[in-house]
C-alpha cells in the first residue's frame, strides 16, 4: 500500500516521503497515530503543489537576502557598545549578536550559521572583519565597534 508520510518515522522515512508499506502497518500504526496517509492521486498532487510553493518562497527569501547583503558588501558598519576604560567590552559580540544587530539594522534575517567573525568573538573596541554566506554568494564587510556613551 503507498502511502505519504506527515511526519518523519524513525527507520522508515521523512514527511513527504511517499512509501509502499504493509497495508496491516499502515492501517494500524500510521493512519491512526496521523503518521501518514493514503496516496491518493490527490494526495500526490498536493503534496508536489506543496513542495513547489516551498521551493518558489526559499528561491524569494534567498534572493531578498542577497539583495540586502549586495547592500553591505565591501562596507564598513557602525556598531556600539559599552566598553572599559581598557576597551574590553562587557558582553563579547558573537554570530547570534550580529544577526540580532543586521537584522534591526537592514531589516532582513540573516541565520547565525551563515555568519563567519574573523577571530571567532570579538571582544574589543575597534574594527573586526565578518562573512556572510548566502547561496552560493560570500559577503564580506567590517564592524566598527565604538564605545557608547
Amino acid at each position: 500500500m503507498k502511502v505519504i508520510l506527515q511526519k518523519s518515522v524513525p527507520k522508515l522515512g521523512k514527511a513527504g516521503d511517499i512509501l509502499e508499506v504493509n497495508p496491516g502497518y499502515a492501517q494500524n500504526a500510521l493512519f491512526p497515530k496521523g503518521l501518514a496517509i493514503p496516496a491518493t492521486p490527490i494526495a500526490i498532487a498536493s503534496l508536489e503543489k506543496k513542495v513547489a510553493g516551498l521551493k518558489n518562497q526559499k528561491e524569494q527569501h534567498i534572493a531578498e537576502v542577497t539583495s540586502a547583503l549586495a547592500t553591505i558588501n565591501d562596507k564598513t558598519i557602525t556598531y556600539t557598545a559599552k566598553a572599559n576604560a581598557q576597551g574590553t567590552l562587557f558582553s563579547k559580540i558573537d554570530a547570534i549578536t550580529l544577526a540580532h544587530f543586521l537584522e534591526q539594522k537592514l531589516h532582513i534575517h540573516i541565520d547565525p550559521k551563515h555568519i563567519t567573525i574573523d577571530g571567532g568573538t570579538i571582544k574589543t573596541l575597534g574594527t573586526a572583519s565578518f562573512t556572510v554566506s548566502a547561496s552560493d554568494k560570500k559577503i564580506h564587510a567590517s564592524l566598527s565597534i565604538e564605545e557608547e556613551k
